[in-house]
């Protein structure tokens, strides 16, 4: 192998992020690889990436809109505050349905769809465009 490609795959390896070797796509990889080899179920919970409100909130003093996450029962997704003697508004609220990775796993919390896409970019761009050029 050319030395500079060894030199960017020694670059690319997740023990050079330090403590935050957790966040790097090859150690996402190497992770979701270890679960599927060794058969342990992959867990996945029902997550809400995304939350569109629609209200007309004009006396609202305080709020909380789209947590966003995984769900769990009593989860709260969204709140607000209204002061005592105001009129209730009226309120249309559209969640945005996903899976996410369960605890225990590499991207526990993470949207499955999205960080699945980030990880093939990652390989596209990051490891195989820059080691073609070695070819």
């Amino acid at each position: 192998m050319p030395q500079g490609a060894k030199d960017l795959v020694e670059a690319l390896q997740p023990y050079n992020r330090g403590e935050h070797f957790g966040d790097d796509p090859l150690w996402t990889i190497h992770e979701l690889n270890r679960i599927d080899k060794h058969r342990i179920d992959l867990t996945v919970s029902a997550s809400a990436p995304r939350q569109t409100i629609d209200a007309n909130f004009p006396q609202v003093s305080e709020a909380v809109l789209g947590t966003g996450g995984p769900m769990y029962n009593g989860k709260e997704l969204s709140w607000w505050v209204i002061p005592e003697g105001a009129e209730e508004p009226e309120v249309e609220l559209q969640f945005t349905r996903g899976v996410a990775f369960g605890e225990g796993v590499a991207l526990a919390g993470a949207p499955v769809i999205q960080s699945l896409r980030d990880v093939r970019n990652f390989l596209r761009y990051d490891v195989a465009f820059p080691l073609d050029r070695f070819l």
